[in-house]
């Protein structure tokens, strides 16, 4: 029997700036016409349903909608750009944080080699789980999301 532990580990890194992120050329975050003239037409446009955090009409008091694509999800509202919400790593696509290209294959090395030892070092090589990378200067951050030590997703996270 093979038995797999995963964890959530969170971890607030100084220097990283989720503005750093772009997909397709597109900035972590967008105007929804410049989404979907980069991207077209979403394959889904949706209210979404938080109870609470930044993309939450409960909590924000703006009602936010999501542009569903293949690969990623993007969510904002009147007035508030859209984040870049979850991205799957799947079939090549890939995401830039600074002008570093990560995909499927960024090992641990490659995500020490981008966002410093500081923020990533504490992980292991064979890594299965949620890490949480905090924003020093928000409360927002990133969850990437690895199998076998290698980045599979990015999603965004904020806070209830």
């Amino acid at each position: 029997m093979l038995f797999v532990a995963t964890m959530n580990v969170s971890l607030i890194g100084q220097d990283f700036d989720m503005t750093k992120f772009t997909y397709q050329g597109l900035p972590f975050y967008s105007e929804k016409e410049q989404i979907i003239k980069k991207l077209g037409t979403p394959n889904k446009e949706f209210l979404p349903q938080y109870e609470c955090g930044f993309l939450s009409t409960d909590s924000q008091d703006k009602v936010f909608h999501s542009l569903q694509y293949n690969y990623a999800l993007y969510t904002g509202a009147p007035g508030i750009k859209y984040v870049l919400e979850k991205l799957s790593l799947d079939n090549g696509v890939t995401v830039s944080y600074d002008g570093h290209k990560m995909s499927n294959q960024t090992d641990l090395d490659e995500l020490i080699e981008i966002f410093g030892m500081d923020t990533m070092g504490s992980l292991h090589d064979t890594y299965t789980g949620r890490y949480s990378v905090r924003s020093e200067k928000s409360d927002a951050g990133i969850n990437f999301i690895l199998e076998n030590g290698r980045v599979v997703m990015i999603e965004y996270w904020s806070p209830c």
